[in-house]
C-alpha cells in the first residue's frame, strides 16, 4: 500500500494536527507501508506556504490546500490512498481515494470567539472561515475520521453524512510519556498538591476561569499549588488577575520545551483543562500516559475522556466556587497514587499510538476493499 499524508502542518513544527500524522505515520511505516508526507515543511513534498499560513491564519490555508487540489488532482494514481488532515479544498477533488480526518472545526470556532471580547475583525474572520469551511465541505464531501465524537455533529453541520464518519481517539507516545521520578526543579513544598495545565493562553483555552477557580481553591487548602506552561496572548492578562486575586501558590512558566514536559507531568498530580471547546488535546492523553487523573471542563469532547476512561473529574468552570469545592473532594477522597497507576493502565491499554494506527490501518483497508468492490 503506498499513502499520500497531506497537513497544514508536520512534526517537528506544529501541534496536534502535526502529531497525530506523525506518529500515525511513523506506525504505518513500520507495518511495511510506504507513505509520502505532503506539507508546508515537507518532509518528502514541500508545498511552501507556511509564512503565508502563519501571517494569514485560515486564510493563507485556503492557498495551501489549493496547490495540495492540484497535486492530489495531477498525481492521485501514484497512490492507493490519500489521508488528508483537516482540508479547507475550494475545488472539487477528482480523487475519490480520499479519507480526511478532522480535528477541529471553524463552525464550531464561530460559535465560540462571537462571544468573546476581541476585536470585531477577528469576529468577521471566524465568520468568513465558518463560510468557506461549509462550502468547502458540501463540495468536497470526504469520507472522514474524528478525533472525538462530537465532531460528528460538528460535520453533520457542514453537510456530511453521520454513516460516513467513524470516531478514533488520539493517542500518546507511552515510551516516551510514562510515569517516572522528576528532574523538573519547582520551588514547592514537597508534601504539597500541584495541578498542572499546558497549552495556550488564549480565548478557548479559558484562562481566566483557571485562575479564578484555583483562587477558590487555595482559600480553602493552602497545600494546593497551580503551575501553568505555556504562553499566548492572554498570558500576561491571567498573571495580572493571578496578581490582582492575591493568589500566593501559583506558578506561571511560560513555554516549556517539548522535551521537558515528560518530567514536568510527572512533577504534578493532576492535570486541568478549563477550555470552552476543544477537538482531542494531545496534552491529556501525554498526562494520562505518565499517570496524572485529568479534571476537565465539562464540555462534550472533555467529557467523553472522563467517561471512556472512567478516571478523573468534570466539573463547570462557570461556577468558581462550585468547580473548587468539587475539585477539593475530588482530590481528597481518592488515593492518588493508586488513581495516578489506573491512568497510567488505562492509557497502555487504550492510548498507545501503535493500538491507534491499527485503527486507522483497518479503516483504510475498509475504504480500499469498499473501492475496489465499485
Amino acid at each position: 500500500m503506498k499513502i499520500l499524508i497531506c497537513s497544514q502542518e508536520y512534526y517537528p513544527r506544529g501541534s496536534g494536527i502535526a502529531n497525530v500524522a506523525y506518529y500515525i505515520t511513523k506506525n504505518l511505516k513500520k507495518e511495511g507501508i510506504e507513505c509520502k508526507i505532503l506539507s508546508p515543511d515537507g518532509p518528502d513534498i514541500k508545498i511552501d506556504y507556511g509564512k503565508t499560513i502563519n501571517r494569514l491564519g485560515g486564510l493563507g490555508l485556503i492557498f495551501f490546500w489549493n496547490k495540495v487540489a492540484e497535486y492530489i488532482n495531477k498525481n492521485k494514481n501514484e497512490y492507493d490512498l490519500i489521508w488528508i488532515h483537516n482540508p479547507l479544498f475550494i475545488k472539487k477533488i477528482q480523487a475519490q481515494n480520499i479519507i480526511s480526518t478532522v480535528h477541529t472545526t471553524y463552525v464550531k470556532y464561530y460559535e465560540i470567539y462571537k462571544k468573546f471580547p476581541i476585536p470585531l475583525f477577528h469576529k468577521l474572520y471566524y465568520l468568513i472561515m465558518r463560510f468557506i469551511e461549509r462550502m468547502c465541505y458540501r463540495k468536497n464531501k470526504f469520507l472522514s475520521t474524528v478525533v472525538s465524537s462530537e465532531l460528528i455533529n460538528e460535520l453533520v453541520k457542514l453537510g456530511l453524512e453521520p454513516n460516513k464518519i467513524r470516531y478514533i481517539h488520539n493517542g500518546a507516545d507511552i515510551k516516551k510519556f510514562y510515569p517516572k521520578k522528576s528532574q523538573f526543579r519547582l520551588d514547592i513544598p514537597q508534601n504539597a498538591i500541584i495541578l498542572l495545565f499546558v497549552g495556550r493562553f488564549d480565548y478557548q483555552k479559558e484562562p481566566m476561569k483557571l485562575i479564578r477557580t484555583f483562587a477558590e481553591i487555595e482559600n480553602k487548602d493552602k497545600n494546593v499549588y497551580l503551575v501553568l506552561a505555556g504562553e499566548g496572548i492572554l498570558f500576561s492578562k491571567t498573571k495580572d488577575e493571578a496578581k490582582k486575586l492575591g493568589i500566593k501558590n501559583c506558578i506561571f512558566l511560560g513555554k516549556v520545551p517539548h522535551e521537558n514536559l515528560v518530567d514536568l507531568y510527572n512533577k504534578a498530580h493532576f492535570y486541568m483543562m478549563s477550555s470552552c471547546y476543544e477537538g482531542q488535546p494531545l496534552t491529556i492523553t501525554e498526562a494520562m500516559s505518565c499517570g496524572l487523573p485529568c479534571i476537565l471542563n465539562n464540555i462534550p469532547n472533555l467529557i467523553q475522556i472522563v467517561k471512556e476512561s472512567k478516571l478523573g473529574l468534570i466539573t463547570n468552570f462557570n461556577n468558581e466556587e462550585e468547580a473548587a469545592n468539587q475539585i477539593i473532594d475530588y482530590i481528597k477522597k481518592i488515593d492518588i497514587n493508586l488513581e495516578k497507576r489506573k491512568v497510567r493502565e488505562y492509557a497502555e491499554k487504550n492510548l498507545d499510538w501503535e493500538k491507534i494506527t491499527e485503527l486507522y490501518l483497518s479503516f483504510f483497508q475498509e475504504k480500499l476493499r469498499n473501492q475496489e468492490g465499485l
